[in-house]
């Protein structure tokens, strides 16, 4: 005899095992293990807030950022002392570690891009840890749910735990990375324009899909040691400065670069802002003056990029979603280019 389900729980029962995760406050840094972490937990911006998020600002200090709710299919706005944190970080170690990034012009020299990729990924990382603690929580509600919603849940539980794990591996990477400044591991390609770009980002991602439309990762797969990408855009003095990089090795790597230097100089910059949209949403920022003067139109497949993340486990993105889609969003003009992949 079939029995009836218990109550689901409530939306603020939800949102506090929410809370509870995202509130978690902790140091990334290797050495905190030594006992050298001094001062708070500070929010630790990913995306520098003077001198960064305030060059795309409104006038109230606001920002745009698209929302994790998925009814939510317009960006709102944000504080840029909220935007892009994440409390993973005491104060002297958040200090001291981005100092070359955080009070010294950019110059693509090779600290400077690994920590824009250090930072990038330690914030994916505590986000993944947090988004398995809510999972293993939503698994324990049984009551209330039907069988189909508990197979999505454990599922989803499952995945997260694998990407979670393939991240707390390239973090043991690149923390000795840090402790002993080699980095000759270090593949990077640096696009920089002339303009301060409309929109920030920073961003990790598991290498899933290039430019050419060839792909990579398929959801689903039990490897727990894939290949990682971060990538940054931020504002520089004299423009801008978008950062793909990554310490893998393998042809996997070298075909993802490959297909960047490939693209004509051209159609470079909306195709980086296809992947900004693609895969970053969640941590990209977006000037307010720049979205409002946008038509429906461009604001629409922008937003359709934004909710690609939507899909279910066991659902891919297109091969192509990073191909020419016919919308020319940016108009930047590429000044030089550093890159040390071929």
């Amino acid at each position: 005899m079939d029995h009836p389900l218990k109550p689901r729980p409530t939306i603020e029962e939800v949102n506090k095992v929410v809370r509870k995760a995202y509130n978690k406050r902790y140091c990334l840094h290797p050495d905190s293990v030594k006992g050298t972490c001094e001062g708070d937990i500070v929010r630790a911006h990913t995306i520098q807030r003077n001198g960064g998020l305030s060059k795309i600002t409104d006038p109230s200090n606001h920002v745009y950022q698209f929302s994790l709710h998925p009814f939510k299919s317009q960006p709102e706005l944000i504080g840029i002392r909220e935007a892009s944190t994440f409390t993973g970080f005491c104060n002297i170690h958040d200090t001291r570690t981005f100092e070359r990034i955080e009070t010294q012009p950019f110059s693509a020299e090779k600290d400077q891009i690994f920590l824009l990729a250090y930072r990038a990924l330690c914030r994916r990382l505590f986000m993944y840890r947090n988004d398995v603690d809510v999972n293993e929580s939503m698994k324990n509600w049984a009551d209330g749910r039907t069988p189909i919603e508990q197979h999505v849940t454990t599922i989803s539980s499952f995945y997260c735990n694998l990407d979670t794990k393939t991240y707390e591996i390239q973090k043991v990477k690149y923390d000795n990375i840090l402790s002993n400044k080699d980095y000759s591991h270090l593949k990077y390609h640096i696009v920089f324009i002339d303009t301060i770009p409309e929109f920030l980002c920073s961003g990790s991602l598991i290498l899933e899909t290039d430019f050419s439309g060839r792909r990579y990762y398929k959801p689903g797969s039990k490897e727990i040691d894939l290949k990682i990408i971060t990538f940054s855009i931020i504002p520089i003095d004299e423009g801008g400065a978008i950062a793909y990089a990554s310490i893998d090795e393998g042809e996997d790597i070298q075909s993802f670069f490959k297909s960047i230097i490939n693209l004509d100089k051209h159609l470079l910059p909306n195709a980086i802002t296809r992947y900004t949209f693609e895969y970053h949403e969640d941590n990209t920022f977006i000037s307010p003056s720049w979205w409002n003067k946008l038509d429906n139109l461009t604001k629409n497949a922008i937003s359709k990029r934004a909710l690609s993340d939507d899909i279910g486990f066991g659902e891919m993105r297109p091969n192509d979603c990073l191909l020419d889609d016919g919308h020319s969003i940016v108009k930047w003009n590429i000044t030089k280019i550093i890159s040390n992949c071929s």
